[in-house]
């Protein structure tokens, strides 16, 4: 099923994202289109070298002016109503006077060729405009497709010919932006984290009205720590344009906590937290806890994330470890078995309770709990380190020497690993 997507903030149906053909009768695509102007190009034609310029020559010239002033702004759907201008103008004609003569189409003699000439320019640009229109619009449904079905890369080629066709639209611009994101994301460019800022830029200039680009330029120069204090101006501006928008403040919240500006942070924390009452509320809160962490006040933290409603996995470890540090190990290895008892296939569940029972000498629970970790991340060297220690202490030798060579071919350069092999020769 074709995918819906955005334009210009507004849910916009596929049949509309890619061309609005002219639709004449039962006809709609790039053959219905040019037999249309075909047939509007003879008429216009034979009206301005035979006709006796009745009205509803007006109405066809009036139709076609319509048409091309809607591809040259960029609003190809208004190109539909073509028809209905013309259909209009001859309504007119019929019924206001069918013998009324328009005195600015009696042309004389020489320059109806001249006019004629004209109307076909007037075509052949508006034939042209649709055709690159038309060939942008299937670039970036296969732009779409492909970055939708996980091929981001193959994606880049066909949307940047399309943005070459449609550079006006600041949709092209800001799904390729999308789309150079998610690449810096997975493979740490800088190239593509540059372009991305750039698309973005493009898209906000071409929709000065739009918060929306502004916040995701403000996000993507989040990502990266070198132009991290440049996403501050770029959200206050976005919070500027759209004071209701409490998503803005998280992720300006979020950028102020990466500076290590706490107080900032906080108050923009709390502000999500007095505008929204669903999941932005408990993100919130979760990195209110983590702002209040920074200023090393743990307690005041504990208390924050309790207010978060249905803790996710994330949630309960830094509780866990908050409780640690407290010096709590009661609470702490209860929070932790509460997190392994709802999210059996959280890796930093496992490995926390397990390094926490092996502190505790509970032996097996630790083998146990580290084995299930080690299941769900094979290559975690902390993982085989603890559990050859938990061996170790269970006497299991070859086990534990197993486990500790496995760390070490994960990291044959680690000190630890390196004089524990030499030590006890693995």
């Amino acid at each position: 099923s074709t995918q819906y997507a955005l334009r210009e903030g507004r849910a916009v149906a596929p049949n509309h994202l890619h061309s609005d053909y002219l639709n004449t009768l039962v006809t709609q695509g790039s053959l219905g289109l040019l037999a249309s102007l075909l047939f509007l190009a003879c008429a216009c034609y034979a009206a301005l070298l035979h006709a006796q310029q009745h009205i509803w020559v007006a109405g066809l010239l009036a139709g076609m002016g319509v048409y091309l002033v809607a591809m040259v702004v960029g609003f190809p759907n208004v190109s539909t109503l073509v028809l209905f201008f013309i259909l209009a103008a001859v309504a007119s004609a019929s019924v206001w006077s069918p013998q009324a003569r328009i005195p600015v189409w009696e042309l004389p003699a020489p320059l109806r060729p001249l006019a004629s000439a004209a109307m076909t320019l007037v075509v052949i640009a508006a034939l042209t405009l649709h055709v690159r229109h038309a060939q942008a619009e299937r670039l970036l449904k296969k732009g779409i497709h492909l970055h939708a079905s996980g091929h981001a890369a193959e994606s880049v080629l066909p949307l940047e010919i399309a943005l070459s066709l449609q550079a006006h639209d600041s949709f092209y611009w800001a799904y390729l932006a999308e789309v150079n994101r998610d690449l810096f994301q997975q493979h740490s460019r800088v190239s593509d984290h540059r372009r991305a800022v750039h698309c973005f830029r493009q898209a906000q200039k071409l929709s000065p009205n739009s918060s929306e680009y502004l916040t995701r330029q403000a996000d993507t120069l989040a990502l990266q720590a070198a132009t991290l204090k440049e996403s501050i101006p770029v959200y206050e501006q976005a919070w500027r344009m759209d004071p209701r928008n409490p998503s803005v403040l998280l992720n300006w919240g979020n950028a102020l906590l990466q500076l290590h500006n706490s107080p900032a942070a906080r108050q923009k924390y709390l502000q999500v937290i007095d505008m929204d009452q669903g999941e932005l509320r408990s993100r919130a809160y979760y990195n209110l806890a983590l702002a209040y962490l920074n200023d090393g006040r743990p307690e005041l933290a504990l208390h924050t994330l309790h207010s978060v409603a249905a803790p996710g996995p994330d949630t309960l470890l830094h509780m866990a470890l908050i409780y640690q540090q407290l010096g709590d190990r009661t609470a702490w290895l209860r929070t932790l078995r509460q997190l392994v008892e709802q999210f059996p296939n959280d890796f930093n569940g496992r490995y926390e309770l397990g390094v926490a029972l092996m502190t505790q000498n509970i032996v097996q629970g630790a083998i146990a709990q580290l084995k299930q970790a080690l299941h769900l991340n094979p290559k975690s060297f902390a993982s085989h380190y603890n559990l050859g220690v938990a061996h170790w202490k269970n006497q299991q030798y070859d086990k534990a020497k197993y486990h500790f060579r496995q760390a070490q071919l994960l990291e044959p350069q680690n000190l630890v690993i390196k004089n524990l092999a030499q030590k006890i020769g693995f």
